[in-house]
């Protein structure tokens, strides 16, 4: 089933989901402010958001902050679905990448995770 991305999903994550993540990525701490992706772009990564801050906006206005401990992107990413928020990270932000074959990893392995994770990898078709 794929699903349409009509407002921006986050995924919290457990601390057993945010361990098994660690094992499949490595962090990367952002030295500027920069773009994840823009409105429309399909992000090519999803992005595990551990600290700092990043800001989806509309149509060039400020929406709303994602929430630390959360993944921004998965639906799009694995899906191919292009994304109706742009992204922007704050100087000083901590991610985990995951791209398709990390994406796919964790499908192998989503037997070993819980909560919202789960449940969305659970019903995923990978585009």
């Amino acid at each position: 089933m794929k699903i349409k991305a009509q407002k921006p999903s986050f995924f919290s994550l457990t601390p057993k989901n945010l361990d098994l993540i660690k094992s499949l990525a490595s962090p990367f701490s952002y030295t500027v402010d920069a773009n994840l992706f823009y409105e429309e772009q399909i992000p090519l990564v999803a992005y595990v958001f551990i600290e700092g801050q990043i800001i989806l906006t509309k149509n060039r206005r400020k929406s709303l902050k994602v929430p630390t401990l959360s993944i921004l992107g998965l639906t799009e990413t694995a899906q191919g679905i292009p994304s109706l928020y742009a992204a922007k990270i704050k100087k000083g932000s901590l991610v985990y990448f995951l791209d398709r074959s990390s994406i796919f990893k964790l499908l192998d392995q989503s037997k070993d995770l819980d909560g919202e994770l789960f449940n969305f990898l659970s019903s995923l078709e990978v585009a």
